[in-house]
This record gives structure tokens, sequence and C-alpha cells, in this order.
């Protein structure tokens, strides 16, 4: 089945670590990657269990489930559960709760509930954020106490999974009373705002291709005399988002 492999690089050194979910045709689907402290851990099922969280320090033996959350054969992961390994610790996203692990049983807890299906979890400006489909975001340093809930004037964040982080802020495409336009956000609630109504209609602008270079987020837009897809640029700044050629 689809199980944990490992290489150096050669034919020869591409080999199986361990068969987690044994038996003909069964799958443990190893999944969601992330690497601490030379340990690499990743979620997987051993057919018992549903889908948790495991770790692997590249031998058979030392190749075991981490912790069991969702006890029984429920899972815990899909396989677009990201593992964000922040603060020297593992985050994750469990339904509507922020889980963290330190990579023990005992150290896998939960953090806090976040109200609502999570989008995406992402680390910019030393912290944790973490965006709902609806228009608030969470911001944590990885304790309970430390996770705060930002609403916004906002109706969905990255329609279309478009972002990038560009000195600690973060560009995406947002959707308000204006459609679908280029924002950004710091992580606080006066910092997350509208840049510019490229195209002041209500309309899906497809806000595409955001990418940093020399300190700006440059993107694909089209503005109301429909030029088409063309190259914007902003530097986080109203004043300074604008057409580039």
């Amino acid at each position: 089945g689809n199980e944990l492999y490992k290489t150096d690089g050669t034919i020869a050194g591409t080999i199986l670590v361990k068969n987690i979910y044994p038996g003909a045709n069964k799958n443990s689907y190893p999944n969601n990657f992330t690497e601490l402290n030379n340990t690499i851990y990743f979620s997987a099922s051993n057919g018992t269990t549903g889908y948790e969280l495991w770790k692997t320090d590249g031998t058979e033996a030392g190749t075991e489930l981490v912790k069991d959350i969702n006890p029984g054969s429920g899972s815990t992961f899909s396989t677009d559960t990201p593992i964000i390994n922040f603060n020297n610790e593992l985050y994750f996203i469990k339904g509507t709760t922020l889980w963290k692990s330190d990579g023990t049983n005992i150290g896998t807890v939960e953090v806090k509930d976040l109200e609502a299906n999570v989008k995406r979890v992402l680390v910019f400006n030393s912290k944790l954020h973490i965006f709902n489909y609806g228009n608030s975001f969470w911001v944590s340093d990885g304790t309970n106490v430390g996770t705060t809930k930002i609403e916004v004037p906002i109706n969905e964040f990255w329609h279309n999974g478009e972002f990038e982080v560009v000195n600690d802020k973060l560009f995406f495409q947002g959707n308000n009373d204006c459609g679908y336009e280029i924002w950004v956000t710091d992580g606080t609630a006066n910092g997350t705002m509208l840049l510019k109504d490229i195209h002041p209609s209500f309309d899906d602008n497809n806000i595409e291709d955001i990418v940093e270079l020399n300190g700006k987020a440059i993107f694909t837009a089209s503005d109301s005399n429909w030029k088409k897809k063309e190259i914007y640029f902003s530097d986080g700044t109203k004043k300074r988002t604008s057409l580039l050629k």
C-alpha cells in the first residue's frame, strides 16, 4: 500500500521505513510532513486509529503514533491539515480547535476553540495567524490566553487561495462590498484594510500571482477599463498601490 519511505537520492537508498498499516492493499497514507528537532512528524492511519499524529527518526523502531487525539476510528487529520512548526512546537487544527504538540503524548493538547472551521494557518510577524472563512481571524502566541479573535470588515479571505507575506504583512484577495480586491493585514483590526478598489464595481477582480519583490507585493489584476490582466504593485499602503505598467 501507500506507506512511509525514505531516500538518500539513490535507487538502493530508497527504502520502506515502516509498514504502518499492514496487509495487502492497505494504506497508511503518510501526509502533512513537518520537521521538529531532527524528527519528522506526519499524519497517518494504522487501520485501528483514523489519521492521527505520528513521528519518525527514519527507522522502523523509531516510527510511532504520538497520540490518538480523536479516539477510535475517527480522524484528526485530512490530507490538507498542515502541521506548523512554531516556537519549537507543532500546531495544527482539529475541527474548529487549535492544538499543539511537543512531540509527546502528554504534551499534545488543545489550545483553544476557534468557534468556526479554519481555512488556513500561517506564521508571520512572529505570531500564528488562523483564518476562518468569514469576517474574523485569530492571532496566537501558542497559548490559550494569548489567542485572540480579530473582527474585520470583510466577507471572505482569499477566495482563490492567493496570498503572500511581505515585510511582516499579509497580502491577499479579500471580498467585501467592492467585490474581490487586494487587501493587506498586519494581524490587527486597524491594520486590515482594502488597499485599492482596482475594478470599482461589484465584480470578481481575481487578484492573482502575488509574489514578493524588493520589499513590495507584485500581483496581477484587471481594472474597470478592461485592460485585461496587468501587473500591479503595493508597499502595503493605499497611496502606493498602483498599476506598474
